[in-house]
């Protein structure tokens, strides 16, 4: 035995798990060889809760810390829920309000490179000059047609993950059994 608790979990620097310990991988123990920690835990995490019953699952997860969510704006967070996810993708509806501006104006160009200060011209030579420059002063501003300007991204998801640092959790499989007081 050791001097932890039974069902205790704990992070190591390293990925083998000590002796009396288990890497919390979601793996399916036998109740009939853990009795002990099955009193703990029971099928919080999975199992069949008659053989057999799961160890919490953490790779690639956070664990936060279980609770009601009682204060004002908390979530609720029941012992073993799962939430969150490693990427998103966002929808038109969740992306704040905002617009994009295109300046034009409809002086003739006089430069075929867009750079900072620079603004689309007119090209009535067709020389191909696309941008005004200097951008004159006041901008002539041409309303464009709204054909031309449409919704932008591919819907593709993110990476929704802080920065981090893998660690190895484990839980203690036979120790002090633990006592409510």
């Amino acid at each position: 035995m050791s001097n932890s608790f039974t069902g205790q979990i704990i992070l190591t620097g390293f990925s083998k798990a000590m002796v009396n310990w288990a890497l919390c991988q979601g793996q399916a123990l036998r109740i009939a060889d853990y009795q002990a920690l099955f009193s703990v835990i029971g099928t919080i995490y999975g199992g069949d809760g008659v053989t057999t019953f799961n160890l919490p699952n953490l790779s690639g997860s956070l664990p936060i810390g279980a609770g009601t969510g009682t204060a004002p704006g908390a979530t609720a967070h029941p012992l073993g829920s799962r939430g969150g996810s490693e990427s998103i993708t966002l929808t038109a509806a969740q992306v704040p309000a905002h617009t994009h501006s295109l300046n034009a104006t409809s002086a003739t160009s006089t430069t075929p490179t867009l750079a900072a200060g620079v603004v689309y011209g007119s090209d009535p030579t067709n020389a191909h000059k696309h941008y005004e420059n200097p951008v004159p002063s006041p901008i002539n501003a041409i309303a464009l047609y709204s054909g031309s300007v449409s919704s932008a991204g591919g819907g593709n998801s993110h990476p929704n993950i802080m920065p981090t640092i893998g660690l190895a959790y484990q839980i203690c499989l036979n120790g002090l059994y633990p006592v409510n007081q």
